[in-house]
């Protein structure tokens, strides 16, 4: 019985999609892609299944509807003024809109410094009122890490005295601000010693606890009453008062 002859493979047998030829550059190209390829799909089947997400959780028709968040009050007073900046400090309940009639008469409930006060009008709101052209030294503040400047409580305790606990007269300037950005008014105050009313903001001036705001370019007011803020500073000066005492 003669030996039979092997048969050689068909191209067919070969596990490879395709007739791979150990001499071309084309098909060893052919292969690496086929082999990474390969290796991606295994690391794909080795990788855990996506968590899916949670279906929603219906509401409980017997508990209350959320309310939303509280918004914060709106701050006020007076803080580090290096003559021009202002900062609010002191707590305000409601910003009023400017719709009183000019020279209305409102209730002094708090003096936060010596330019800075709380009135409550007929309405009974709280009205935050910053002193027009006048600037008082500052108090402490620990909150803000701000420290009193000379004749600060001094200025404090000259305008409290002068007007704490009575109605004072509150008169806008027209043709400028009524508001600043802290929803403060802007005002003249007037109040009553005795049978005579007097001009708070040049009396404070006048007493020495305040400095007139010159740059009327920034915070523009009245001419006359900046002439007449200047007339009273040059008084404290001359008579050496308050905070030109030294």
């Amino acid at each position: 019985m003669s030996a039979s002859t092997p048969r050689r493979p068909a191209a067919s047998d070969s596990p490879l999609p395709f007739r791979f030829n150990p001499r071309s550059g084309y098909s060893w190209l052919i292969l690496l892609v086929i082999l990474a390829l390969a290796a991606y799909q295994a690391w794909q089947r080795q990788q855990p299944p996506p968590i899916p997400n949670p279906p929603p959780v219906a509401a409980d028709p017997a508990l209350p509807p959320a309310s939303p968040r509280a918004t914060p009050p709106e701050h006020g007073g007076t803080s580090a003024k290096s003559r021009g900046s202002d900062i609010p400090l002191e707590n305000s309940r409601e910003k009023p809109a400017v719709d009183q009639p000019a020279g209305e008469s409102y209730q002094v409930i708090r003096v936060a410094d010596g330019d800075t006060l709380t009135v409550r009008d007929s309405r009974n709101r709280e009205i935050r009122v910053r002193l027009i052209g006048v600037d008082a030294p500052e108090i402490d503040h620990p909150d803000q890490n701000i420290r009193a400047e000379p004749g600060g409580y001094e200025a404090k305790i000259f305008t409290t005295r002068a007007v704490q606990k009575q109605r004072i007269r509150l008169v806008f300037d027209e043709g400028y601000e009524r508001e600043d950005r802290y929803g403060r008014w802007l005002c003249y105050a007037y109040y009553q010693e005795g049978a005579t009313e007097k001009f708070l903001n040049v009396e404070l001036v006048r007493a020495g606890w305040a400095s007139v705001y010159d740059d009327r370019r920034r915070f523009p007011y009245s001419a006359a009453i900046y002439r007449q803020l200047k007339a009273a500073q040059s008084e404290a000066q001359s008579a050496r008062r308050g905070i030109y005492g030294n």
